[in-house]
């Protein structure tokens, strides 16, 4: 008979939404909301997916977008209708 295996199973894995998130936290609250360790494990779960969320979103932005993100507006170019009234 061969042994059981099992793979790692990740409630985060599962959270790719804000609205999938509430609802892991509206059905963490209604089931176990009284427990703090619970809770606990709940905000650590809820961490692990936004952090993933967040590491998908940098990973699909291209490296030019991402430095013009941080540019300020009006500065960059060097050029004068970037500050003319007129063009804004």
């Amino acid at each position: 008979m061969n042994p059981e295996t099992f793979t790692p199973y990740d409630s985060a894995d599962y959270l790719k939404t804000p609205e999938q998130i509430a609802g892991y936290l509206a059905a963490a609250i209604e089931g176990g909301g009284a427990d703090p360790e619970f809770m606990v494990h709940v905000r650590d779960v809820v961490a692990r997916a936004e952090a993933a969320e967040i590491q998908t979103r940098r990973q699909l932005i291209p490296s030019n977008a991402k430095a013009d993100a941080n540019k300020t507006p009006g500065r960059g170019s060097g050029t004068t209708d970037e500050m003319d009234p007129e063009t804004m």
